[in-house]
């Protein structure tokens, strides 16, 4: 059973992680970016950058919003009206994720814990319980 109202998906050190909501929000967390996602247009984004790792040329890979193009040896993946501009080596770890993303994200929707509804009481934290009382009468 899920206990947060984000579940991991794909993480890469402490700047770089892709999680979903139990809004059905895919969130992409890279560097100081928060980009958010619905789920069918995370999926579309997956493919484009797994596509992109075959990209050769200058003319730019498109799907709907999102571009992948190479220029100056910089990749240029381009979601909307936002862009991230990386290396090479940063954008095989992007789409490494996104793809890894894309199957745990295809795997957690069709468990049933993704169906239970979210707990309505926060799980205990390590300080809950210290102080269980509030001020003394006296």
């Amino acid at each position: 059973m899920f206990y947060s109202h984000f579940i991991l998906l794909a993480r890469r050190g402490k700047r770089y992680q892709i999680t979903v909501c139990r809004h059905g929000i895919v969130h992409l967390m890279w560097r100081n970016a928060s980009i958010q996602l619905r789920i069918a247009n995370f999926d579309r984004l997956a493919v484009v950058l797994e596509r992109g790792k075959s990209l050769n040329s200058s003319i730019p890979l498109c799907e709907g919003d999102f571009c992948v193009a190479i220029e100056d040896r910089a990749y240029r993946v381009s979601m909307g009206s936002f862009e991230l501009v990386l290396s090479a080596e940063e954008y095989l770890t992007l789409s490494d994720m996104a793809l890894e993303a894309a199957h745990q994200l295809a795997r957690v929707l069709a468990s049933d814990d993704w169906q239970a509804p979210e707990p309505t009481e926060r799980p205990a934290g390590p300080l809950e319980g210290l102080y269980p009382h509030h001020f003394s009468l006296n």
